[in-house]
């Protein structure tokens, strides 16, 4: 009898210890269960992640669209000061972001306009910060490709030689010292949205759908805004035209294309606020580095015989991870690791056209500053160059700057 019972008593032993086990797979398989609902692609977390991003960039879209119908009603100049008391002035038309982030001078203050088309004021104090192009100390005893100015920061400029004869027809001294600064773009130019074009080779016209008859490009106007193709493939000429009429009608403000003390200034107070802009490759989109982002892009090869550039495939949307050694542009502004004091794309992705030009004997050239997305040598935002004076290059662009009339 008792063994039997000592028999039972083991049986249940063992019955316990094969549940036991059995529980522990089933909570093991339970727990792998959660936690591949949890943290997969599709996950919980990953969705909920994914779900409190586009909501913030809905309530920033919806603050961007509150600011542009507060521009529209902005009929005169009015003055802003930011939480730190530091002044700027605001024209008609205009309405300071309401985005958090995009009201302190220091960082970058960004307006908007009635349309949506974006700036950053540069506060000009003559001090701290004067309107006044880059001069590179050593450029006169130099006859190499690349010069860098040790004395001064240690800028760089590639093919300067020993041109003295330059020319830029651009920038408006008064309004600097009546305001205190001027506006840049805080995106590179880009395609409007009632354009029906892509780029073409020609710096004169544009080509739509890549086969119907050629459109006059300055019956157009560029725009300031994140996430639209960027006007490249246009020449200097008429990269001052558009420039000129983005904002023709306006009493309050003066648009053109960037001109070189204007490019200069933005770079030297950029530079203050601690950014090198003498290898950008932290916040420039080049060749030789390697990001990930969401929004428009083209992806190019290269022709063997001239190694110019060729579209493979034209603008996709979506994410993308850019590998190094790949010539890739994107829309503007489509990743933050680009911006700096609120400005996008200002080391890359483009080379940007300056209202600048120099004589070479008897050819006139055009002067590009920044770096482009096929740019592997100079990284750098304070990279000044010469091109030609079409200017109607695939890797080449350009930006606007508002000046108060004054």
């Amino acid at each position: 009898m008792k063994e039997n019972k000592k028999i039972m008593q083991q049986k249940e032993k063992g019955i316990t210890l094969i549940a036991l086990v059995i529980t522990i797979i089933v909570l093991l398989i339970l727990a792998g269960v959660s936690i591949a609902m949890l943290t997969g692609e599709n996950g919980i977390l990953s969705q909920a992640q994914k779900a409190k991003t586009e909501t913030a960039e809905s309530q920033e879209e919806e603050l961007r669209r509150l600011t542009s119908l507060e521009a529209a009603t902005n009929l005169e100049n009015t003055t802003f000061k930011d939480k730190n008391g530091q002044t700027a002035p605001i024209p008609a038309g205009f309405a300071v972001s309401q985005v958090n982030g995009e009201n302190i001078i220091e960082n970058g203050l960004v307006i908007i306009d009635s349309k949506g088309n974006e700036f950053v004021w540069i506060p000009v104090d003559g001090v701290n910060l004067k309107y006044e192009k880059h001069i590179y100390q050593n450029s006169e005893i130099d006859d190499t490709d690349t010069v860098i100015d040790t004395e001064n920061g240690n800028w760089i400029t590639q093919r300067y030689r020993k041109y003295t004869n330059w020319e830029d027809d651009g920038g408006n001294e008064e309004s600097v010292a009546k305001y205190g600064g001027f506006y840049v773009a805080r995106y590179e130019a880009g395609i409007p949205e009632n354009a029906d074009f892509y780029a073409s080779s020609d710096g004169d016209t544009y080509y739509t759908s890549n086969t119907s008859p050629s459109k006059n490009v300055t019956t157009y106007n560029p725009v300031s805004k994140r996430g639209v193709p960027v006007w490249n493939c246009i020449s200097q000429e008429n990269a001052k035209k558009v420039a000129n009429g983005m904002y023709a009608n306006s009493t309050s403000v003066t648009s053109s294309l960037i001109d070189g003390r204007a490019w200069d200034t933005v770079t030297q107070w950029l530079y203050n606020s601690g950014y090198n802009v003498t290898d950008s490759r932290e916040w420039g989109s080049y060749y030789s580095v390697s990001f990930d982002f969401f929004g428009l892009y083209a992806i190019h090869g290269q022709e063997t015989e001239l190694g110019a550039p060729i579209i493979a495939q034209m603008y996709n949307k979506g994410n993308c991870v850019k590998n190094e050694n790949v010539y890739l542009e994107t829309a503007t502004g489509v990743t933050e690791r680009n911006k700096a004091n609120n400005i996008f794309d200002f080391a890359g992705n483009f080379f940007e056209m300056s209202t600048e030009t120099v004589k070479v004997e008897n050819n006139v050239y055009t002067v590009y500053r920044g770096g482009g997305f096929n740019s592997s040598d100079l990284h750098a935002a304070a990279c000044l160059r010469v091109g030609n004076q079409a200017g109607a290059g695939v890797f080449v662009g350009y930006r606007v700057v508002l000046y108060l009339n004054t």
